[in-house]
């Protein structure tokens, strides 16, 4: 029972921590499109 609300309170208060891993995951992804992005734009030359 206290392990559930936990996850309740975790998902309505979103630490600084829980903002820098979302942001790093979000400039993660980012990083891999931009990449392939360029792959292509070699491809087609």
């Amino acid at each position: 029972m206290a392990g559930a609300n936990v996850g309740v309170l975790n998902s309505h208060e979103r630490t600084p921590m829980d903002e820098a891993l979302t942001r790093g995951k979000l400039e993660v992804m980012d990083a891999i499109n931009e990449a392939e992005a360029l792959v292509e734009l070699r491809g087609a030359m």
